[in-house]
C-alpha cells in the first residue's frame, strides 16, 4: 500500500470519528457552542405549557364567576321592588 492510500483511510477514519463525536455530543447535550444544551427538553416543554393552561383556566373561571355574580345580583335587585 502506497503513502497515498494510507493517506486517504486515515483521513476517512479521522472523518468518521468526527462524525461519531458529533452525534454522540448531540445525544447528550453536550454540544460546545452549538446551543443544543439550551433547547429544553420535550418534558420541560409539556410542563411549562401545563402550567400556562391551568393559569389560563383559573383566570377564565374567576371571570366566568364574577359574570355569574353580576347576573344573579342584577337579577334579584329586579325582583325586589
Amino acid at each position: 500500500m502506497n503513502a497515498g492510500w494510507k493517506a486517504f483511510w486515515i483521513a476517512l477514519g479521522t472523518i468518521a470519528a468526527g462524525i461519531v463525536a458529533f452525534l454522540l455530543g448531540r445525544r447528550h447535550g453536550e454540544g460546545v457552542g452549538t446551543g443544543v444544551s439550551s433547547i429544553p427538553s420535550p418534558q420541560a416543554i409539556a410542563s411549562q405549557a401545563e402550567i400556562q393552561v391551568q393559569q389560563a383556566r383559573t383566570e377564565i373561571k374567576a371571570d366566568s364567576d364574577a359574570e355569574l355574580a353580576a347576573r344573579f345580583n342584577a337579577l334579584a335587585k329586579k325582583e325586589k321592588p
